[in-house]
């Protein structure tokens, strides 16, 4: 994708399909072009089918924190990342580590997590994710489905004894950063 970005895509009749855009956008404005075809399909996918169709990374926003931080700053740490106003229930105690993010209604990490659960901005309210260690997203709960504080912990601890093998061979780019 990369590649044709920058190159742009020859037709079969070997006219130009696609222009190029190497000389319009800079490297990492051709990576988050990526990033956003990526997390919208994956967003898609959810809103037809419920699910992801393979991992998909969290994407790296700067969320507010003390003094803000970014999402992948916190890599090795559980998130659950929520949507929304006001104190999530609490999740009940376990062994595991999980951080609670909230997001902030019209920020731009509210805008890509709506994207990638595939749902209108407004309509995000309420849904919590489950970012394993490793920074993939592993549940999207939205609001209908009445999320279960010790079914978030159950699929934490799931997702943790389950990591998401990755190596160079898998042909997965990790960006998802701005």
């Amino acid at each position: 994708m990369f590649w044709w970005l920058t190159h742009g895509i020859e037709g079969p009749d070997g006219n130009l399909a696609m222009p190029g855009f190497g000389d319009q956008l800079d490297a990492e404005a051709r990576w988050n072009l990526i990033d956003y075809v990526r997390a919208r399909n994956a967003g898609l996918a959810m809103a037809a089918s419920g699910q992801w169709p393979h991992p998909v990374l969290a994407p790296d926003m700067t969320v507010a924190l003390q003094g803000g931080a970014a999402l992948n700053s916190l890599r090795g740490q559980i998130l659950r990342i929520v949507a929304g106003m006001g104190d999530p229930p609490p999740l009940p105690a376990s062994d595991l580590a999980i951080r609670t993010i909230p997001l902030t209604p019209g920020s731009d990490a509210w805008m890509a997590y709506a994207i990638v659960a595939g749902v209108a901005p407004e309509r995000l309210d309420g849904t919590e994710f489950l970012v394993d260690s490793g920074g993939w997203l592993r549940r999207v709960l939205k609001p209908e489905m009445l999320p279960d504080a010790a079914a978030f912990v159950a699929a934490a601890r799931d997702a943790e004894a389950h990591p998401i093998a990755t190596d160079a061979s898998s042909g997965m780019h990790h960006h998802m950063s701005p």
